[in-house]
């Protein structure tokens, strides 16, 4: 049971990450625009890293607090639907509520709706194949 959730976080991270890198690779291709010679100093941003550092962040907190599902490994929370339930996923919906409440007034608030999606639909596969798996 601690193999299959602990491949199941590793798995979930991996595909979040590459998911993630190719959404911001995809925007990135569809914005940029050629370099004209009236603006040499464009390309130097010192922020030119942090929109790809921000997703790989978002994915590694999410993979943190799915360490909570390791609570399933007790027989009494993992007989218990809701608190099987809540270990899987309470921490995930806390956290994306209050980044969305952050977020509410900026314009790339999809992107973050995006990221935790990423993350959110193999761990919800993960739960369910969890569920099935120990015949809960």
């Amino acid at each position: 049971m601690r193999l299959f959730i602990g491949k199941s976080i590793l798995i979930c991270f991996g595909l979040s990450v590459c998911l993630s890198l190719l959404l911001i690779f995809a925007v990135k291709l569809a914005t940029s625009r050629p370099l004209s010679p009236a603006e040499p100093y464009r390309n130097l941003n010192c922020f030119a890293g942090l929109e790809f550092a921000i997703p790989i962040g978002i994915q590694l907190f999410l993979a943190i607090a799915s360490l909570f599902a390791f609570l399933n490994i007790f027989d009494k929370i993992r007989s218990q639907r809701f608190l099987s339930f809540a270990t899987f996923f309470f921490i995930h919906f806390v956290l994306f509520f209050l980044s969305i409440k952050e977020m509410i007034n900026e314009n790339d608030v999809w992107i973050m709706i995006l990221y935790f999606v990423f993350y959110m639909l193999p761990w919800t596969y993960y739960y369910i194949k969890f569920r099935k798996k120990w015949g809960l």
